[in-house]
């Protein structure tokens, strides 16, 4: 495969990320609209809200397989499936709570908001502590603090990492230590 094809094939999955993270954010504004403004028909937005979000998930699951991009030995196979599975239970009892308490609907955003940045935050928290990369240049093995793991670009089980040692920037392999 050519460096031009995987770099294409690694936009398609970057732009198929946030569409769906876009689309799954635009299907909250109807949510809480039908929430606070008619709330007996809340299940006419809320359940195809959740159908298009675990749909999303699988379609993008299914790209990044078709892509290769894919690769269930990495280390970070198991916590992005626990993650993605929390992000969609948690989404759901969004909809969930906001079917049954239309009336606390901005406390349950707010709880969802906070949640979710919990999340965020934990699951960086422990990739800090128990992942590594391998820098493509020296081959050095070395951990990245939780703000790299954070904001650096994640390219499935690699990330856009500067090695410590030589200073080369890379999408270096996410490895167990």
């Amino acid at each position: 495969m050519k460096i031009n094809d995987t770099k294409k094939q690694t936009r398609q999955l970057f732009i198929a990320v946030v569409v769906y993270i876009i689309i799954a954010v635009a299907l909250m504004a109807p949510v809480l609209l039908v929430a606070v403004k008619w709330p007996d028909y809340i299940w006419f937005v809320a359940g195809p809200s959740l159908f298009v979000d675990l749909a999303g998930i699988v379609v993008l699951f299914v790209l990044a397989n078709r892509l290769g991009k894919f690769d269930t030995d990495s280390p970070i196979w198991k916590p992005s499936a626990f993650a993605l599975a929390g992000i969609t239970a948690l989404t759901g009892g969004f909809i969930a709570g906001a079917f049954i308490w239309p009336e606390w609907i901005f406390v349950n955003l707010a709880l969802y908001i906070v949640v979710m940045l919990l999340g965020v935050f934990l699951s960086n928290f422990w990739a800090s502590k128990n992942l590594a990369f391998n820098c493509d240049e020296c081959r050095e093995t070395f951990r990245a603090n939780i703000m790299t793991w954070v904001f650096s670009p994640n390219m499935g089980s690699r990330k856009y990492v500067k090695c410590p040692k030589c200073g080369h920037r890379c999408v270096a392999r996410i490895i167990k230590p």
